[in-house]
């Protein structure tokens, strides 16, 4: 038997068969199994958790409006995205803390969820102007660091005001705390700084 290759077929994206989960985590308390998928195989991709005890998977958060499209991303986040060859929209990225918090970025702003069974919370609401990039949690998971328009913030990870680490990139054509071009393209390096162990300090790198 045979079978004819449309067009269709040959640009479907995810290709056939290549439709499965990503980004697998277990929760710090190892109950659970999160990971990124698109049940019905398409591009909006899903945070869902494995429960090993039942077998049975579920969503982990409920994001709102669905979570990320091509509409709402910043041309800083597509750039991001396209160094990383990803197209899914959705729930594109998340995060555990050690307390089994979850952080997850969307539509430019930055959630919290408080474990697997609690409801997503927003921690900071972005600016299309100014929009939040490469948030991660502290070691300790006290805190939220982050870059916005060239400078470093945390907040902590309870709520409350973001606190400005780094100044003077502002306007001068530099960034603090951000990866440069090279370094995500060619050197497959994402990140412009970094937390010390016990969650004190953080290094980060000024491009020009």
């Amino acid at each position: 038997m045979t079978t004819s290759l449309t067009l269709e077929h040959v640009a479907t994206y995810p290709l056939p068969g290549m439709a499965v989960p990503g980004a697998l985590t277990f929760s710090p308390d190892d109950r659970l199994v999160a990971y990124l998928h698109s049940p019905d195989g398409g591009l909006s991709r899903q945070l869902l958790a494995f429960d090993p005890q039942t077998a049975v998977s579920r969503p982990l958060i409920s994001p709102p409006n669905g979570g990320n499209t091509d509409d709402t991303v910043s041309l800083e986040e597509a750039l991001r995205r396209e160094r990383l060859r990803q197209r899914e929209t959705g729930v594109t990225q998340y995060a555990w803390s050690r307390q089994g918090h979850l952080l997850v970025p969307l539509n430019g702003n930055l959630y919290v969820q408080d474990g697997p069974d609690a409801a997503l919370r927003l921690l900071l609401a972005g600016d299309d102007a100014a929009p939040i990039l490469d948030a991660r949690f502290s070691p300790d998971g006290a805190h939220v660091a982050f870059v916005q328009d060239a400078e470093l913030y945390a907040i902590p990870t309870a709520g409350g005001a973001p606190r400005q680490l780094t100044s003077g990139a502002r306007g001068t054509g530099q960034t603090h705390g951000l990866a440069e071009y090279v370094a995500q393209e060619e050197m497959a390096r994402r990140s412009g700084y970094w937390w010390s162990p016990d969650g004190r300090y953080l290094a980060f790198a000024r491009v020009d």
